[in-house]
C-alpha cells in the first residue's frame, strides 16, 4: 500500500494551510493511503486530533523559546540561511509549507508571503508598515528564495488556484496542474431549511476590505462577523451596533451560522488567490487530471 508524507509547517491548530493538510489527508485514508503528516512542531491537542482520523503525526523537534508567529518566522529563517531541517522517507512526499524546502514529489504551491505583504501593505496600520518598508524585505525576500527553492526542488508543482499559477510560473518556474483547496462537504453542504436569523455573515482577515463592511453596517444592515487571523481591528468595527463580531469559531458553529444567515457577504479583499481564480476560472483540463494517482503510485 502506498503511503504519503504531507511536509507541513509547524502546527499549532487545524486552521489555514494546515486545513489543506489536514482534509487532504482524510481524503487519502479514505482511497487506501497511509498518510503522515511531517512538521517542524505540533500541538499536543492538534496531534491527537490527527491521529484521531488516522493520520500519522512525526515530529521533525524544530525547538524554540518563542511561540506562535515568531517561532515560524525562526524556522524560516534557519532552512533560509542554512537549511539545516531535512527529511526523506520511502513515501511520496508531497510539500504544503512555507517553511522547509525539502525535496518532494509534489509541492503545493499556495503563494508567495512577499506578493501578500505587497498587496496588504497599504492596508496596514502606520506602525505595522513603517516597520514592513524598512526593517522586513530581506527577510520576506529570503522566506520567498526559501518557498521557491522548496517547489524548484519538487517534481510536480500544483497550484491551489490561478493567481497562485501565474505567481509561480512569473518566477520561471511550471506548474503542473491547479487543484482548489479541500473542502469537508460532509460537514458543509446545503441545508433545505430557510434561515431562522435576521442577519447576514460575513469573514474577516488581514486581507479584508473594511470600509465596505462598514458602509453595509451603516446602511442597518445587521451583520454576524468571524476570522481570527487579522493582527488589528478598526475600533468602530468592535463597536459597531449592526456588528457582531465572534472571532474564532468552531466548524460546527461556523454550519450554523451560515445555515440560519440571511445570506453569505464576501468583500473584495485586498489579496486572495481563491477569489482571483472563482473571478476568472481557469479551463477545468489545467485543474485536474488523472494523472495524479500515476504521481503517487496508483495505476
Amino acid at each position: 500500500m502506498t503511503c504519503i508524507s504531507l511536509i507541513t509547517d509547524g502546527i499549532d491548530g487545524i486552521t489555514g494551510p494546515i486545513r489543506v493538510a489536514y482534509l487532504l489527508g482524510k481524503s487519502l485514508i479514505g482511497l487506501g493511503f497511509n498518510v503522515n503528516v511531517v512538521a517542524p512542531y505540533v500541538d499536543e491537542d492538534v496531534r491527537k486530533d490527527l491521529e484521531y482520523v488516522g493520520i500519522k503525526v512525526k515530529v521533525l523537534g524544530a525547538k524554540s523559546l518563542f511561540s506562535g508567529q515568531s517561532r515560524h518566522l525562526l524556522i524560516w529563517l534557519i532552512n533560509g540561511m542554512k537549511g539545516v531541517i531535512n527529511y526523506n522517507d520511502d513515501c511520496v512526499l508531497i510539500n504544503l509549507s512555507f517553511e522547509l524546502p525539502i525535496p518532494s514529489t509534489a509541492f503545493y504551491a499556495q503563494g508567495y508571503v512577499g506578493d501578500l505583504l505587497r498587496d496588504l501593505g497599504s492596508g496596514f496600520p502606520a506602525h505595522y508598515r513603517l516597520g514592513y518598508y524598512l526593517a522586513l524585505p530581506p527577510l520576506i525576500r529570503m522566506a520567498d528564495s526559501t518557498y521557491h527553492r522548496a517547489l524548484s526542488l519538487s517534481k510536480y508543482v500544483i497550484a491551489n488556484s490561478r493567481y497562485s499559477m501565474e505567481s509561480v510560473i512569473s518566477r520561471g518556474a511550471r506548474v503542473w496542474r491547479i487543484i482548489n483547496p479541500p473542502v469537508d462537504t460532509d460537514l458543509f453542504r446545503p441545508v433545505l431549511n430557510p434561515p431562522t436569523q435576521d442577519y447576514v455573515l460575513t469573514y474577516v482577515g488581514k486581507e479584508t476590505q473594511f470600509d465596505i463592511i462598514r458602509a453595509m453596517a451603516d446602511a442597518g444592515i445587521r451583520m454576524v462577523a468571524f476570522g481570527s487571523k487579522v493582527p488589528w481591528l478598526p475600533h468602530w468595527f468592535i463597536k459597531h451596533r449592526n456588528i457582531d463580531y465572534r472571532g474564532r469559531v468552531s466548524d460546527e458553529e461556523l454550519v450554523r451560522l451560515y445555515a440560519n444567515a440571511k445570506f453569505t457577504v464576501f468583500p473584495p479583499f485586498m489579496h486572495e488567490p481563491l477569489v482571483t481564480y472563482l473571478l476568472n476560472p481557469w479551463p477545468a483540463e489545467h485543474r485536474s487530471s488523472p494523472m495524479i494517482g500515476k504521481a503517487l503510485g496508483r495505476p
